[in-house]
Order: structure tokens, then sequence, then C-alpha cells
């Protein structure tokens, strides 16, 4: 399968541009999750929040638009706070922490989401959103 193909594959499978799918991003950050819940449990102490619900990012992904994302469902012993970074492919886009994200011309060709992070008084945990692009 030439380059091409390969890529255009990886698009429509809402992959981003390591390769790894919406899927294969997620199983990641489930167990990442798992993991940190056991070993807070090993240690006696409570886990840090665990996420329920991914977050959502809507919004059109074209240059000049709007994406927003939600920060998803969390449990935990108290209400955590959230910070968000939003990305450009598997990059942190400097400045961008906002709940909304406006597409620029740099994001062109790549698939855009937000990885959003819950802190409560036992920790913090991560988890991803949705993609969304490739950014026309």
């Amino acid at each position: 399968m030439s380059s091409r193909s390969q890529r255009a594959l990886r698009f429509r499978e809402g992959s981003d541009n390591s390769g790894a799918t919406a899927y294969q991003r997620g199983e990641r950050s489930l167990r990442a999750n798992i993991y940190q819940r056991t070993e807070a449990l090993k240690r006696g102490g409570r886990p840090p929040p665990a996420n329920t619900v991914a977050p959502a990012v809507t919004g059109t992904a074209t240059v000049g638009q709007t994406l927003t994302t939600t920060n998803g469902t969390w449990t935990g012993v108290a209400t955590p706070t959230y910070t968000r970074q939003w990305f450009r492919g598997n990059h942190p886009i400097s400045g961008a922490t906002a709940l909304t994200y406006v597409l620029v011309s740099a994001d062109q060709g790549y698939n855009v989401f937000c990885r959003v992070t819950a802190t409560d008084a036992n920790g913090s945990a991560v988890a991803d959103s949705n993609l969304r692009g490739p950014i026309a």
C-alpha cells in the first residue's frame, strides 16, 4: 500500500499523525487510568478521579472555526478541578488551554483533540477527547 493510501486510511479511521486510531488512544488512556487507581489502592489511599464519560469535542473541522470541548464525567471524593490542553496531531498547541479553540492554518491536515486533566485531593488523571479532523 502506498504511503498516500496509508495516510488516507489513518485519517478515515480517525487516527492521529502517529498512526494511532482514536480507539487505540482510548485504550491507552483507559489502561493508564486503571493503573493509577490500582497503585493508589495498593498504597492504602483513595484513588484519583476516574473518567467515566470521555471529554467530547464539537465544532466544524475547518480553519477559522471554533472547536469546543466538555470536561467529560469524572468520579472522585470531591469535585475535581479541570485543566485542558489542545493537541495538533500528537503535539500540544502552545497556549491552547481553554474550553474553546479557534482552528488556525497550522492545524490544516491534522487531527485536533483536547486532553482534560481532572485533579482532586487524591491525585489527578487524564482523558483524551475524540479527534476532529483532518482539518480542512
